[in-house]
């Protein structure tokens, strides 16, 4: 009798150590449980900057020629300058997931938050199938919604384009 039930606490543990194993790796392989709200800022670093690089160049040459006019946001998401209708019924969350995870470069509001132009850096990533579905569905959007909206290829002159872009936004 004492071996069965030696036996059957021995199974139960093996079985018990097999299912935390396989929890812990659904969890991201032997990543660590949160237990305590105080344990969640070890998961995560500060980044160095807010921008890529060619963002940052980008940025600096738009709020120059800003002058203050306007008020630039950059890294907003999509979800946050619009919404999805009321007559999709069913299809709500999977026109939501079209927008929530996705952000836009720059948003160039006006003094009542209204949004006056959305701006797009695209980048060498943008060559790629599932950037290019992304942007597809931006634009969409932008041109239903009629936004002004603008994809400014990078290296091109940035001077240039952002002067054109602010000058057909006064003229909006």
């Amino acid at each position: 009798m004492f071996k069965l039930l030696f036996a059957a606490i021995i199974f139960a543990g093996i079985v018990y150590f097999i299912t935390e194993k396989i929890k812990n790796s659904e969890n991201g392989s032997g990543t660590k449980k949160i237990k305590q709200k105080e344990d969640i800022g070890e998961f995560y670093y500060l980044k160095k900057s807010l921008f890529t690089p060619t963002e940052y160049v980008f940025f600096q040459e738009l709020q120059k020629q800003n002058n203050n006019q306007y008020v630039i946001h950059s890294k907003v998401r999509l979800e946050d300058i619009v919404g999805v209708g009321k007559g999709v019924g069913k299809r709500f969350r999977e026109m939501r997931n079209h927008i929530k995870s996705r952000h836009v470069d720059f948003v160039v509001v006006g003094n009542q938050g209204e949004v006056i132009a959305v701006i797009e850096l695209d980048d060498k990533s943008h060559n790629f199938e599932k950037a290019k579905t992304g942007d597809e569905i931006k634009n969409q959007i932008f041109a239903f919604n009629k936004v002004n909206f603008h994809r400014v290829r990078v290296g091109e002159d940035y001077s240039e384009r952002i002067e054109n872009i602010l000058k057909e936004v006064q003229g909006a």
